[in-house]
C-alpha cells in the first residue's frame, strides 16, 4: 500500500511539472510530458496490482527508479552542454547554468526523492534501484543517444566518419543513430531471449547445463555488451569535457553489469562439484550402518543367558 502512496506523490509531481512547462521552453514540456506518462503508467500498475494482490509492487518501483533516473541524466547532458544553452533555455545564466535549469534540478530532486521513496518502502527487501541489473540500460542509453544528437545539433559540425563514407555525409548521423537504436532493441531481445531459456532449467545435469544455461548467459553476456558500444560511440562524439566524462561513466556501468559471467561460474562450479559428489562411491556413514543393523532390545539381551541355559540342559537330557 506504501507503494501506492508513493506512485500517487510521483503522479502529482507530475502533473505539477506539466502546468510548470507551460510557461517554460520546450525541452522542459518534453521533459515534463515524459515523466507524467511515465508516473501515470506506474500508478495505474501498481492500481492493478494492488487490487489482483499480485507481487510486483517492488518491480514496478525499480523500474520507475531507472526510468525517473534516466530522464535527470538526460537533463544533466543538456546542462553540460553550455554552447546550446541559447537553443535549450530561455532564461539568463545565473553562475554557470541557466535559471530555468535551476529551477528543473530542484523539481528532479523531489522526482528522485519520490522515486527512491517507493522502492524502499517495503522493509526488509534489497533494492538494485537505477543500478538494478535488468534496467540499467535506461541509465546508459538514452544519455548516449543526446550526446550522439547534440554533436551536431545546429547542423554546422562536421562528422567524423565523413571521410569514410564520402558522399553520404548528410545522412551518416540518422544512419548511425539508427544503427544504435537498433544495437538498444537487440539488447533488450538478447536479454529477455536469454532469461527465457534460463527459465527452462531443470536440475543440475550437465544436459541442463550446456543446453539451457549455457546459451542463457552467452545470450545475456552478448546483448549485455551492446550498451558498452553505445556509450563508447557518445564518448567519442561529445563536444565537452563534461559530457566525455558522464560517456565513460556510463560505459563504466554497462561494464560491471556485463561482468554477471563471474557468478555463473562459480554457479556452475558449484553444480559440478555437487554432481560429482552425488555420483561418486562414498563409504557409509556410521548412521547408516546402524540403521541397517538389527535391533537388539534390552528385555531380549537380559533374557539371552536364561535361552542359552534351557539349551544346554535340553541337551544333556538328550
Amino acid at each position: 500500500m506504501s507503494a501506492l502512496v508513493w506512485a500517487t506523490e510521483s503522479a502529482i509531481l507530475g502533473l505539477w511539472a506539466l502546468v510548470y512547462s507551460l510557461y517554460s521552453n520546450p525541452f522542459h514540456a518534453f521533459i515534463a510530458r515524459s515523466h507524467a506518462l511515465i508516473s501515470a503508467s506506474t500508478l495505474l500498475l501498481q492500481l492493478f496490482a494492488a487490487a489482483r494482490n499480485l507481487p510486483i509492487e517492488h518491480a514496478i518501483s525499480e523500474a520507475f527508479v531507472c526510468a525517473v533516473s534516466s530522464l535527470l541524466l538526460i537533463y544533466i547532458t543538456v546542462l553540460l552542454d553550455p554552447g546550446n544553452y541559447s537553443a535549450l533555455f530561455t532564461m539568463s545564466t545565473v553562475e554557470f547554468i541557466p535559471l530555468d535549469g535551476c529551477i528543473g534540478l530542484g523539481w528532479f530532486t523531489a522526482a528522485l526523492a519520490s522515486a527512491l521513496g517507493m522502492a524502499l518502502s517495503e522493509r526488509g527487501r534489497r533494492s538494485g534501484l537505477m543500478f538494478h541489473h535488468f534496467g540499467y540500460h535506461m541509465l546508459v542509453v538514452p544519455p548516449s543517444f543526446l550526446i550522439l544528437w547534440l554533436y551536431n545539433y545546429d547542423g554546422t559540425a562536421k562528422e567524423p566518419i565523413s571521410t569514410a563514407i564520402g558522399l553520404i555525409q548528410t545522412c551518416a548521423h540518422q544512419v548511425f543513430f539508427v544503427f544504435l537504436s537498433a544495437l538498444w532493441g537487440l539488447f533488450v531481445f538478447l536479454q529477455a531471449t536469454g532469461e527465457g531459456i534460463g527459465l527452462f532449467e531443470h536440475g543440475g545435469s550437465c544436459a541442463d547445463i550446456w543446453v539451457y544455461v549455457f546459451p542463457s548467459q552467452v545470450f545475456k553476456f552478448l546483448g549485455r555488451t551492446l550498451p558498452i558500444l553505445i556509450s563508447f560511440s557518445a564518448s567519442i562524439a561529445s563536444k565537452t569535457t563534461s559530457q566525455a566524462v558522464l560517456s565513460w561513466v556510463l560505459m563504466g556501468v554497462a561494464a560491471a553489469n556485463s561482468l554477471d559471467f563471474l557468478d555463473f561460474g562459480g554457479w556452475l562450479c558449484k553444480r559440478i562439484a555437487d554432481f560429482c559428489a552425488n555420483s561418486s562411491p562414498t563409504a557409509p556413514t556410521a548412521e547408516e550402518i546402524a540403521r541397517h543393523q538389527p535391533q537388539i532390545s534390552a528385555e531380549s539381551f537380559l533374557q539371552l543367558p536364561n535361552h542359552m541355559t534351557e539349551i544346554r540342559w535340553r541337551d544333556k537330557m538328550v
